[in-house]
């Protein structure tokens, strides 16, 4: 009976290193990982809002990696490093998402900024009523 709980225990083991080393490679190499929450612009692009800043994301996959995305998902994205340009910028490699989400979770400072630089037309966009200051789910 021991033998057989060793053998998951091991398992689980080396999965942890396995991935802890991938991780410590890639931080090594300069790619990084973020959270957000996923919007589209109105022009198509891909924005991940990121600790209250709008990051754009491009990918050499013409635009397949966002096409299952909805707004408000919440996601975890691998990438190069941010350029410290406004916007942010970066080039993602691969695309997680965590949960279905809802865009009251991108913050009313941060849809004011998309509103003044003109990559949403309205705050309705985002499904975000500034009077009532609640957004409703996708």
């Amino acid at each position: 009976m021991k033998k057989r709980m060793m053998i998951p225990a091991r398992t689980i083991t080396f999965i942890l290193v396995f991935a802890i080393a991938c991780i410590t490679v890639l931080i090594n190499k300069g790619y990084g990982a973020s959270t957000g929450v996923y919007l589209e612009t109105k022009d198509g692009t891909a924005i991940l809002i990121s600790e209250r800043t709008p990051i754009v994301m491009s990918s050499n996959h013409n635009g397949d990696m966002f096409s299952e995305l909805e707004k408000g998902d919440k996601l975890l994205v691998i990438h190069d490093g941010i350029m410290e340009s406004y916007p942010a910028k970066t080039h993602v490699y691969a695309v997680f998402e965590i949960n279905d989400g809802i865009t009251g979770a991108i913050p009313p400072s941060v849809i004011e900024e998309l509103l003044e630089l003109g990559w949403i037309d309205s705050a309705e966009d985002v499904d975000y009523d500034f009077e009532s200051g609640e957004s409703s789910q996708n």
